[in-house]
C-alpha cells in the first residue's frame, strides 16, 4: 500500500514537473516572439541611440578588432563623442551576429535583425534566471512565475528586448547576481558560488554604469551572510574579485592605456563631446539645471521627472514619444506599488530575508539617485530605462508583499489563486498595451527597419 501511495506521488510530482516545464518555455518563447517580431518592425529611428551602439558593432564585425572611442566614423555629429568610451558589450555579440549574417548573404536590414537578436536572446534569458530566481525565493508553482513575468512581461522590458542596448542585459546580469546571493546563503558560500557571483559581477561591468549599485550591495550581502572563519570570507571575496577581474578587468585597463589613465571613459567622453559637439551641444554650452540655479529638489517639485521616469519604467516607447493612456499607469502603480511597500516591510522585518532585502535596497535606490543627479547636473534624462535594474528588487518586494496579505489565511491554494491572478493582470497588461500602442504607433513594414535620422554619421 505505502509502495502504491510512493508511486503515486512520484507520478504526481513527474506531472507537476512536466507542466511546470511547459509553462517555463511557453514563457521564455512568448517573451522571444514578442521581441523578436517586434525587432523585424521597430524603425531605427525609434531604437533610442541603437544608430550609435551598432555603429560599434558594425565597426567590430569589419575590422574584427575593438575601437577606440576616437574613431571619426564612430564619433556623432551632433554630441561630438562615441559609446567606445564606456562598455559595449552587447555590440562586442551583435558583431558577431551580424558577421553570420553577413557570411550567409544578408544585407544591411538583414544584418541589422541579425544585430537586434542578441537583445531578444537577453529579453528570454531574462525571463529565464527570473524563474530560476522565483523558484528559490517562492513556494509553489506560481510564486516563480508571477516573479519572472512581472519582471520580463513588462511592455518596457520587451521594448528592450527588440533592439541593441546595454540595459535589458543589465537587469538580466542583476537577476543573476540576486541568485547567487540566495545561493551562497543558502549553501554556505562555497567556490561554486563565488565563482558564480564574481562571474554575473564581471558582466554586469560590462553593461551600464547606472546598474552598478549591485556591487556594492554585492559586499554588503557578502560579509554579511557568510559565516565561515574570517581567513576563508577574505579568501572567498578575492575569489570573487578575480572572477569579475578576468571577466571585466581587461575592458577597463585597456580603457586606462588608450585614454590616458580614464579607467571608465567619462572623462574622455566628456572631452571628445567639447572638442567635436556642435556648439549648442557641448557640455560647457549644454543647459542643466544646476546651472541655471534650481535645487535637486527643485527637480521633484517644478518638473515632471518622478512622473516621466515612472511612465517609461513601464511603457513609453521611441525616444519618449509614443505613451499609453494615464490608466494604463495607473494600473501599474496599483499591480506594482503597494504589494511592493508592503513586502519591503515583511522582508525587512525578517531575519531570513532582511540582509537580501537591504542588499535589494541599494540595487534599488542607488541607479535612481545617479539618474536624479545626472538630470540635474548634466543631461536631462527621466527615462525609465535607465533605472531598469531597479524592477528587480520592486518584483521581489512585490511578491513577498501579496504573499504577506495572505500570511494570516495560511492558505497554499489562496496563496496560488492569487499569484495566478496577478500573473493574469500582468499579462492581459501586456496584451492591451501592445493592441492600443506598440502596434498602432511603434509598428512598421520591415522594409521601414532601416530609416534612420539624416546625417548622422556612422555606419
Amino acid at each position: 500500500m505505502s509502495r502504491n501511495k510512493e508511486k503515486k506521488k512520484e507520478k504526481g510530482e513527474n506531472k507537476k514537473d512536466r507542466v511546470d516545464l511547459i509553462l517555463s518555455i511557453a514563457l521564455i518563447l512568448a517573451v522571444g516572439i514578442l521581441s523578436f517580431a517586434w525587432s523585424l518592425h521597430l524603425k531605427l529611428i525609434y531604437a533610442p541611440d541603437e544608430y550609435m551602439r551598432d555603429d560599434i558593432a558594425f565597426w567590430i564585425a569589419e575590422h574584427w578588432t575593438l575601437p577606440t572611442g576616437f574613431e571619426p566614423i564612430l564619433i556623432n555629429k551632433y554630441w561630438g563623442h562615441s559609446y567606445g568610451f564606456v562598455p559595449y558589450l552587447t555590440s562586442m555579440i551583435a558583431a558577431v551576429f551580424i558577421k553570420i549574417a553577413q557570411i550567409l548573404g544578408f544585407g544591411r536590414a538583414g544584418q541589422q535583425a541579425a544585430m537586434r537578436f542578441v537583445s531578444v536572446l537577453v529579453g528570454m534569458g531574462t525571463a529565464w534566471i527570473g524563474l530560476k530566481l522565483g523558484k528559490e525565493l517562492f513556494k509553489g508553482r506560481w510564486g516563480k512565475f508571477l516573479f519572472a513575468g512581472m519582471i520580463s512581461l513588462v511592455p518596457q522590458m520587451i521594448f528592450l528586448s527588440s533592439y541593441l542596448n546595454n540595459d535589458g542585459i543589465a537587469v538580466a546580469a542583476t537577476l543573476w547576481i540576486v541568485y547567487e546571493w540566495v545561493k551562497g546563503i543558502r549553501e554556505g558560500w562555497t567556490r561554486r558560488n563565488l565563482l558564480g557571483l564574481g562571474a554575473s559581477i564581471g558582466l554586469l561591468a560590462l553593461t551600464y554604469y547606472n546598474a552598478y549599485g549591485i556591487i556594492p550591495a554585492s559586499i554588503y550581502v557578502y560579509f554579511m551572510t557568510n559565516k565561515n572563519e574570517k581567513k576563508k570570507v577574505w579568501k572567498g571575496a578575492l575569489v570573487v574579485f578575480l572572477t569579475a577581474f578576468a571577466i571585466a578587468g581587461w575592458f577597463f585597463v585597456r580603457n586606462a592605456l588608450i585614454h590616458e589613465g580614464d579607467f571608465f571613459g567619462l572623462v574622455t567622453l566628456r572631452k571628445s563631446a567639447e572638442m567635436y559637439a556642435l556648439e549648442e551641444y557641448k557640455p560647457s554650452n549644454y543647459g542643466t539645471m544646476m546651472k541655471d540655479g534650481y535645487s535637486i529638489l527643485d527637480l521633484f517639485t517644478k518638473t515632471r521627472f518622478v512622473e516621466l521616469s515612472f511612465e517609461s519604467f513601464f511603457a513609453v516607447f521611441g525616444h519618449m514619444e509614443f505613451y499609453a493612456e494615464e490608466w494604463v499607469y495607473r494600473a501599474y502603480g496599483i499591480l506594482y506599488l503597494p504589494a511592493a511597500v508592503i513586502g519591503l516591510f515583511s522582508t525587512l522585518k525578517d531575519r531570513k530575508t532582511r540582509q537580501v532585502s537591504i542588499g535589494l535596497v541599494m540595487v534599488f535606490l542607488i541607479p535612481i539617485a545617479l539618474n536624479v543627479y545626472r538630470s540635474w547636473s548634466r543631461d536631462w534624462q527621466p527615462q525609465g530605462r535607465y533605472i531598469m535594474p531597479c524592477i528587480v528588487p520592486l518584483v521581489y518586494w512585490a511578491v513577498h508583499g501579496y504573499g504577506t496579505l495572505l500570511k494570516p489565511f495560511e492558505n497554499k491554494k489562496l496563496h496560488e489563486l492569487l499569484y495566478f491572478l496577478i500573473l493574469l493582470a500582468v499579462i492581459v497588461m501586456l496584451v492591451i498595451v501592445f493592441r492600443d500602442l506598440i502596434l498602432k504607433s511603434c509598428w512598421h513594414d520591415i522594409s521601414e527597419m532601416m530609416e534612420v535620422l539624416d546625417d548622422v554619421g556612422g555606419y
